[in-house]
């Protein structure tokens, strides 16, 4: 069976020195290879055909047959490393903590260690008439999130 970290080495030789990462790696039995890229704007075709053409003429097809998918991960993919976040600053998210609790809100900030959320909230005027827009951020540890997608704005 081909490894995975055969797979991630010949991904990143391929974009090394490119604003392209690699997202995930995943092989599946039977030799179902998916591999999952982006870009800080947007991945394209071309970008997708370049990877899944050098993987494929540095594995022997004769030794070990395969299924190969390169791709860009899903909109409605959870976010797995850091660039995915920090392509979505100032974007709506849905964050759930291991907690369980869930924190909607723009992406502000990410960093190795943690993100930052803000939540706008509407609340009354402490003093006189009418409602004010109140703005706050919620810092959580990486390491605390269960899953954070992107939410579209439909």
């Amino acid at each position: 069976m081909i490894s995975e970290q055969t797979i991630q080495k010949l991904v990143e030789d391929k974009i090394k020195g490119t604003d392209v990462f690699l997202v995930q790696v995943k092989v599946k039995p039977a030799n179902k290879i998916e591999v999952f890229v982006d870009e800080p704007n947007h991945i394209s075709i071309e970008t997708c055909i370049g990877i899944s053409k050098h993987i494929e003429a540095n594995l022997d097809r004769d030794a070990e047959d395969f299924e190969l998918i390169v791709s860009s991960p899903g909109i409605d993919e959870a976010f797995t490393v850091l660039p995915q976040y920090q392509k979505y600053y100032g974007k709506q998210v849905g964050v759930i903590k291991k907690d369980g609790i869930k924190v909607i809100g723009s992406l502000a900030h990410a960093d190795d260690k943690t993100i930052t959320v803000e939540i706008k909230t509407t609340e009354r005027k402490q003093v006189g008439k009418g409602k004010q827009t109140v703005i706050n951020n919620v810092t959580i540890e990486l390491d605390k999130i269960k899953e954070t997608k992107l939410i579209l704005p439909f």
